[in-house]
């Protein structure tokens, strides 16, 4: 594509006879240009002449234009509709991302016949920001939007403020491993939506049984995992047995296809855990191992 600017009086006799280039356009209030037959540029407005001298990229939509996958998603919400992308540097050198929904009218002669494309240039820089922005958030959300756990990618950082306090003052902390068994074929039973409240019950039943100095997360569908603060493993133990027998009591389905919750617990060792936390987690993992194991052999 060539940019062939003509002068107005050219352009008013040769290709668009009696349009008055001056007067319909150069009082729009974005960037406008018009391209002829071939497809070369013969008319910018002042707004489409800044934006060619800010940039070296081609301002107008190529045949194979490739949009960053960010930008496909989010024309594929329905929120925006971006076909092109410019890199431009203003007059500070200040480089910056420009994001523009380009709208094409066709261009007909006297006798109907095709003469040229508008194209229309509109700067949707801020609103896409702002949504990239919000989804960027979203992506790094800390809580589970079912249970209303903590995900898993805060667990390393509680930890060791946990054990930092543990160390500066002589208290304990433990770490439980805990899932419900028999999700899976509650939710091929009963179907997803059904699962869903479950789960979400249960988030709500465990975050009003535990303190606020308490954390819980959830790392995977059935994987869950508690901090209790300022507990040692005897307490937790006690705890824990009590929530499994009031959670039993609360949640009952029809026939033997029952949700059971199944723990194990891992007390904090200075010498041992401290900025360790993978083997805090196994040693929390063995023993939901072996209690679980234990549990089946009774049946």
């Amino acid at each position: 594509m060539q940019i062939k600017i003509f002068e107005d009086e050219r352009l008013n006799t040769e290709f668009f006879p009696g349009l008055n280039f001056v007067k319909v356009f150069s009082s729009y209030n974005k960037p406008l240009a018009v391209k002829d037959i071939k497809g070369d540029i013969i008319y910018m407005n002042e707004q489409a002449k800044a934006l060619r001298l800010s940039t070296n990229d081609d301002i107008c939509i190529s045949f194979n234009e490739e949009l960053p996958e960010e930008i496909k998603k989010l024309n594929t919400s329905g929120l925006l509709s971006i076909n092109k992308i410019i890199n431009t540097i203003s007059v500070n050198k200040i480089p910056q991302k420009k994001y523009f929904q380009i709208e094409t009218i066709t261009l007909f002669n006297n006798f109907g016949l095709f003469n040229g494309t508008l194209v229309i240039f509109f700067d949707m820089t801020k609103i896409a920001e702002n949504i990239i922005k919000l989804s960027e958030m979203n992506n790094c959300k800390a809580y589970d939007e079912l249970t209303g756990f903590l995900l898993k990618e805060q667990f390393d950082e509680i930890a060791e403020k946990e054990a930092e306090r543990c160390k500066r003052y002589g208290v304990t902390f433990s770490v439980v491993c805990f899932s419900f068994e028999n999700l899976v074929l509650i939710g091929q039973s009963y179907g997803q939506e059904k699962l869903n409240k479950l789960i979400r019950y249960y988030g709500m039943f465990l975050n009003q049984k535990f303190r606020k100095t308490d954390y819980l997360f959830k790392f995977n569908f059935n994987d869950f995992y508690a901090i209790l603060t300022h507990t040692g493993l005897d307490v937790a133990l006690t705890k824990f047995e009590k929530i499994k027998k009031s959670i039993s009591e609360a949640v009952k389905f029809n026939g033997p296809l029952q949700p059971v919750l199944y723990y194990g617990i891992s007390e904090f060792d200075i010498k041992r855990h401290f900025k360790n936390w993978n083997l805090l987690i196994d040693e929390a993992k063995l023993e939901f191992e072996k209690n679980k194991t234990f549990s089946f052999k009774k049946f």
